[in-house]
């Protein structure tokens, strides 16, 4: 058994007005979160720039990416990589954010509350893990999945060892 969050019916509804104002379909999107409260959690702004223009080459999809408060730098300097359109949606309360999140194809994050979060709204989710110890820390939830640096730290998971990861949870037909 995994972790599980609720949304009301009018929190979905605020989700979905969300992000189809924003021009998202969220069966076609993927979430990005940049952030972490500890900067050594966060996998390299260069490497999600990256990770979205492959989502968006190679698969079709959308990306909405999100940052929290205090952020605002790491997002300006992803979105001055990123090749690809994708839909800024930061600056989100706690719920509001889970609304939007809930119904994406997946969500791609580091290993924080937002990780949590996504994976206890049933939402597949993918997580790059830092110091702390993915058989531990991890959610227990089936529709996730995550990756760690060969050195225990986020920086320093591979593009190719993400992707690869990911390619895994999109083949998976019991997620989607």
């Amino acid at each position: 058994m995994g972790e599980s969050c609720a949304l009301s019916p009018q929190e979905e509804e605020q989700g979905r007005d969300i992000l189809y104002k924003n021009h998202i379909m969220p069966e076609r999107t993927v979430g990005i979160h940049l952030g972490a409260y500890n900067v050594c959690n966060r996998w390299p702004y260069q490497n999600y720039a990256a990770l979205a223009d492959w989502l968006v080459k190679d698969f079709g999809f959308q990306v909405a990416v999100f940052w929290g408060p205090g952020e605002d730098e790491l997002g300006e300097r992803f979105l001055g990589l990123v090749k690809g359109d994708v839909k800024v949606l930061s600056g989100l309360d706690i719920r509001r954010l889970a609304s939007v999140m809930k119904p994406l194809r997946l969500m791609v994050c580091n290993d924080t509350g937002v990780m949590h979060l996504s994976a206890a709204l049933g939402t597949p989710t993918f997580a790059i893990f830092g110091r702390s110890e993915p058989e531990f820390w991890r959610p227990l939830n089936r529709n996730f999945y995550g990756v760690r640096g060969l050195d225990k730290t986020c920086a320093s998971a591979e593009l190719e060892v993400v992707q690869s990861g990911i390619k895994r949870m999109l083949s998976r037909r019991d997620l989607f």
